[in-house]
């Protein structure tokens, strides 16, 4: 057997220990005291010396006895701000939850520390271990740019794992290029001339040029997109008139775009604008459009790096390895893959049974998939910086 996985299996009441008091703890966003807290503590039992990054981020650094590049492992710690509906013995007790599977994150890099600094020997190079906060709101990863995680030592590739309970406990899912896709949430404002319903042509109609807006950006991804690449372009809301009579003086769409190329990410973004100047000169509104967050960018996996640690990961007894399409969600680990050679891959958490997936409040992770997700970690960790030096 695979040592890492032996040790990983031998480690599993500990992971499971660790993720289920991470479980009934949740904390959300950037300030995790808790989590923080728990993490260093657990770290510190193996003789590891973590540093604080932000106001709760983690990084503890294993420094190989011989020289070499550095390989960065990330998680993610941080909760959602829902309520979840299940039975477990160590649910959330408050409007907070792991519904994403970030507990299970957390667990399995605790795990993968006590793996590492036992088999100093086999690490040739370092191996910078990363605990985020705020990745559901999209702060997380662009702390830990600004604070310099990437540097000191200069990270040559970086690794991320996410559970997903569509897949079978001993699988890993990976894709070649795109993993997640990118996603811009942005907002259509039309502003228009009210007038009373029985006289339109004293007025400029705001609904009617939603509507020409609408239907063009229906037909934008299937007539400016080639059939081969992926982008969804969605609009959720459409807001505007408070009387059946009165045509009213504005309206508001929001939506969302997402694609797994940036190239594919700025053609569908100078459509749209296209179609908003266009809706202007033919209506006489003004049509203004602005993005809510910073957008996501794609987790780019990069093709070479991603098959080598496919070969690594082939190693890992009854490991069931699977190529995707990746998947349509978002995830701020792209702010990384923008920076340094990348590799995010999705790790198989279904509990027979349960059909739901990430974000549901009645979602389960099975805990069977824990070791395979430790193991998989230091394996192409180590293999990674014995093979490019």
């Amino acid at each position: 057997m695979n040592k890492y996985l032996e040790r990983a299996i031998e480690l599993k009441p500990n992971t499971i220990k660790d993720r289920r008091h991470i479980h009934e703890n949740p904390e959300c966003g950037m300030v995790l005291p808790k989590t923080k807290e728990y993490v260093i503590g657990r770290l510190k039992e193996m003789n590891l010396e973590p540093k604080i990054v932000g106001d709760s981020g983690i990084v503890v650094l294993i420094e190989g006895k011989k020289p070499g590049k550095t390989v960065l492992l990330r998680c993610d710690m941080d909760a959602l701000p829902m309520e979840e509906v299940n039975n477990l013995p160590f649910r959330s007790k408050i409007k907070a939850a792991h519904t994403c599977g970030h507990d299970m994150h957390t667990a399995i890099m605790i795990t993968v520390a006590q793996i590492l600094s036992e088999n100093i020997d086999d690490i040739e190079g370092n191996v910078k271990i990363v605990f985020q906060p705020g990745e559901e709101a999209g702060e997380g990863a662009r702390m830990l740019i600004d604070e310099g995680v990437l540097e000191n030592p200069k990270v040559d590739l970086a690794i991320a794992m996410h559970v997903f309970p569509t897949h079978e406990p001993n699988t890993i899912a990976y894709a070649i290029g795109g993993a997640t896709s990118s996603v811009n949430a942005f907002e259509i404002k039309i502003k228009g001339k009210g007038c009373h319903g029985s006289m339109p042509e004293k007025g400029i109609d705001p609904i009617n040029t939603g509507m020409y807006i609408y239907q063009a950006l229906q037909s934008l991804i299937p007539r400016s997109i080639s059939a081969t690449e992926r982008a969804v372009l969605t609009i959720g809301q459409f807001i505007s008139g408070d009387a059946p009579n009165i045509l009213p003086e504005e309206a508001i769409m929001t939506g969302s775009l997402r694609t797994y190329d940036p190239n594919v990410c700025d053609t569908v973004l100078a459509k749209i604008k296209q179609i908003l100047k266009g809706a202007e000169a033919m209506f006489g509104a003004t049509v203004s459009y602005r993005e809510f967050f910073t957008p996501f960018p794609c987790s780019y996996n990069e093709p070479t790096e991603t098959r080598k640690l496919v070969k690594y990961m082939e190693d890992i007894d009854d490991l069931n390895l699977v190529e995707t399409q990746g998947m349509s969600g978002s995830e701020d680990f792209g702010f990384i893959t923008q920076l340094v050679p990348s590799v995010y891959l999705e790790l198989g958490a279904k509990v027979q049974g349960n059909d739901y997936v990430n974000h549901s409040p009645n979602v389960l992770f099975n805990e069977v998939c824990m070791p395979y997700g430790a193991a998989a970690f230091a394996n192409c960790a180590v293999k990674w910086l014995k093979n490019n030096k």
